[in-house]
């Protein structure tokens, strides 16, 4: 068990020894890690009391300063297989305590790690923090705003190291020129995060966080000069300064690009911005972006151009509290601010993270997008739109449907005349998905919920990207967890809307087919626990002997259902089971294994069963 022991200033003992872990007697608690919140002492410890003693999983409970008994346990990591322990936390400073913990769902441990409220609710969902396992991955797709074509960038394993790659997208998803890579991870400079922007000439600029072995990040530019071809230019956007710039965002009006980024070369984060030339020559210097400072330090930022009046809109999140801020601020075309700050949605509540806009050339209109809190205590995501003058068109939008209680996050906004795109990630069934919403005018909305990413199996789909061009094209990007012999890529696809007077153009060659797999894989089986259908990924290389057999086994290695026997087409299937054994009964709650033998190789994925 957790038995924690207060003590007063004086080291006088308050209280006796009170027992933390509410379970009951007979469940193993361990590894004890405690750190200090706001209103108490809270404990973190890896506890055993799930899937019969044998899924161990992260608790943690408040226990008050004075005599007040301890509060209820919580678990930290999401429902998933495997050993979740031997944590670690510490308060952000803000609003959340940051825990990390040794995790076994992938089979060998890896550091996984998310952001937990005082109250108990998971901000955001559980991150795999070392990338020694990655296969060839692909993660954070950005993509860069431009007429009818794109830059998407992102961060790319391919070499061994975290480098950052971009490439030339067209309207109709097709791919200009080739993958390009930008920036090298040498283990001192290190590519974080990157934004980019195609200007109406074509011309486009990346900007991205770049780590330096002075400090954690300076903004760095890439300039690409013509379509389809790499960058021909790179230099620092930021001061070299030793302090860390970082969160860029970049947009582009005729005949130049805009830079904006959180600074903190005045010890505080602040709000810096720079304008340029569209051949990457500065106009002006680096300089603040706010006349009156927030209360809080801003930790998320966005840019947008006002090509209906002039200048630009900054959009920040702050607040250090449960209760955070979301301001909206008008730039002049220098990127000085000329008015004041108005705050959206002063009346709802709760986190205002990974903040989005997108102005309307035609009406003025913009239109904000930020994931918050349901009142289920779930991940939401809310819009709002509002005119030129700032005036609220609408009241704020819970855009997901109602009829389903998932968590929801990291939106995505792209504005186009009276239409716009909501894009945003999705946990249904256990994993996550990619999902849009199309809205008239700013508040009417003229789609259901659209499933996005069409993945038959149950991998994940995260961190969506979203565009839109006048022939009524909207192409998402988002990094996809389900090839299992790649592992993370970044997928698109493009979705036509309404009808326009607009030629329609080419559709994109067809990708060619993905290549055969080399060794055999299995797993992982999700949703693990389960307790209807569990699905498990096989890929075998493509021999003559390619035959698989996939069984399921109880605990003492009893034959429970055969559930394959066949030759996979292209090497790659997904065997389903109900938890049914041979004779259609469904079988007890408890572990069991699923075993696929194919050429000589035999490979087991541990199942919990939960009825």
């Amino acid at each position: 068990d957790v038995y924690a022991q207060r003590f007063g200033p004086d080291r006088s003992l308050i209280g006796v020894n009170v027992r933390v872990n509410d379970d009951p007697l007979g469940r193993n608690q361990k590894s004890v890690r405690g750190a200090s919140g706001p209103d108490g002492a809270y404990l973190f410890w890896e506890d055993a009391r799930d899937g019969f003693g044998l899924d161990p999983n992260v608790q943690s409970a408040r226990v008050p300063y004075l005599s007040s008994a301890p509060g209820p346990n919580v678990r930290v990591n999401a429902v998933t297989a495997g050993r979740q322990g031997t944590p670690s936390a510490v308060w952000d400073g803000r609003d959340a305590f940051l825990v990390a913990w040794e995790d076994t769902r992938n089979g060998a441990p890896d550091i996984y790690a998310t952001s937990l409220l005082p109250s108990g609710v998971r901000r955001g969902f559980d991150t795999q923090m070392n990338d020694d396992a990655a296969r060839n991955d692909q993660w954070s797709p950005r993509l860069g705003r431009g007429p009818g074509q794109y830059l998407l960038t992102w961060i790319d394993h391919r070499n061994g190291s975290d480098d950052l790659f971009g490439q030339w997208v067209e309207a109709n998803g097709g791919r200009e020129g080739t993958n390009s890579l930008l920036h090298h991870d040498d283990g001192t400079t290190r590519p974080v995060s990157s934004n980019a922007a195609v200007s109406p000439s074509g011309r486009a600029l990346v900007a991205a966080q770049v780590t330096r072995d002075s400090d954690i990040g300076e903004i760095r530019g890439f300039l690409f000069l013509t379509v389809g071809n790499g960058p021909s230019a790179s230099f620092w956007i930021s001061d070299s300064l030793q302090s860390a710039q970082a969160e860029p965002t970049v947009v582009s009006r005729a005949g130049e690009f805009a830079v904006a980024w959180i600074d903190s070369r005045d010890a505080m984060p602040r709000i810096y911005g720079q304008r340029l030339t569209e051949s990457g020559v500065r106009l002006g210097v680096n300089h603040r972006l706010l006349s009156a400072e927030p209360s809080d330090p801003p930790f998320a930022i966005d840019l947008a151009p006002d090509d209906f009046g002039a200048g630009y809109w900054l959009l920040y999140a702050e607040g250090a509290a449960a209760d955070q801020r979301l301001w909206v601020q008008h730039l002049d075309p220098s990127l000085d601010p000329d008015g004041a700050a108005v705050e959206i949605a002063p009346a709802l509540g709760g986190p205002k993270q990974n903040p989005k806009l997108s102005e309307s050339a035609q009406d003025g209109r913009i239109e904000i997008v930020w994931q918050g809190v349901s009142a289920s205590g779930l991940g939401a995501v809310y819009q709002v739109a509002l005119t030129s003058g700032l005036n609220p068109l609408g009241p704020v939008f819970e855009v997901g449907d109602p009829a389903f209680a998932g968590a929801r996050g990291r939106p995505a906004i792209a504005v186009l005349g009276p239409r716009s795109i909501v894009s945003w990630q999705e946990k249904r069934d256990g994993n996550w998905s990619v999902w849009m919403r199309v809205i008239q005018s700013g508040v009417n909305p003229v789609t259901g919920s659209v499933r996005v990413d069409e993945d038959p199996g149950a991998a994940d789909q995260l961190d969506p990207a979203v565009g839109m061009d006048a022939a009524g094209h909207a192409i998402f990007a988002w990094t996809d967890l389900r090839s299992l012999s790649s592992g993370a890529d970044i997928l698109a696809r493009v979705m036509g809307l309404t009808p326009t007077d607009v030629d329609e153009i080419p559709s994109p060659p067809a990708d060619p087919p993905p290549a055969p797999p080399s060794r055999m894989r299995v797993g992982p089986g999700r949703p693990n626990p389960f307790s209807s259908v569990l699905r498990v990924p096989v890929e075998v290389p493509v021999t003559a002997g390619g035959r698989v057999r996939a069984y399921v086994l109880d605990a003492r290695g009893r034959l429970v259902a055969r559930v394959y026997d066949g030759i996979p087409p292209n090497g790659r299937l997904s065997v389903s089971w109900s938890g049914s054994d041979s004779r259609g009964h469904e079988v007890a709650s408890g572990v069991y294994w699923f075993v696929a033998e194919s050429g000589g190789e035999r490979h087991a994925v541990r199942l919990v069963r939960i009825r």
